[in-house]
């Protein structure tokens, strides 16, 4: 029983040690003091000359090419009509099922208000 004790005291002192030590597992990782630079890869199987910084340009060309390459292709214009205007009865339906809970929206009306206001003064929601 003695043995285990002191195995405990000697191990939450190391542990404590460490864990004082401003310059410890935490500022190596944090400043990767001890992490060796991750390795870029090309894509494609290339293997371009000129160091990092050039594989990074040709993977980034490759993954998001410039648009001005695409500059030549016609535009697709659609000819659909407008959707139809929202009715009375769907607003009516809308404002008289929303959830009293949730919180209000960004204009910070709570939906409590928003049902009252729908049935004294039904003109003001539903008026074009």
């Amino acid at each position: 029983m003695r043995h285990v004790k002191q195995a405990k005291n000697s191990g939450w002192k190391t542990f404590r040690t460490n864990a004082s030590n401003p310059y410890g597992k935490q500022y190596k990782v944090a400043f990767r003091k001890t992490i060796p630079p991750a390795h870029l890869i090309a894509l494609k199987n290339n293997n371009p000359t000129g160091g990092q910084l050039k594989i990074v340009d040709n993977i980034l060309e490759q993954m998001f090419p410039n648009p001005l390459d695409y500059a030549d292709l016609p535009t697709l214009r659609t000819n659909t009509p407008d959707d139809a205007s929202f009715t009375k009865k769907e607003i009516e339906n809308v404002i008289k099922n929303i959830h009293k809970g949730k919180a209000p929206g960004p204009d910070g009306i709570d939906n409590i208000i928003i049902q009252q206001i729908n049935k004294q003064f039904l003109i003001l929601v539903t008026k074009k």
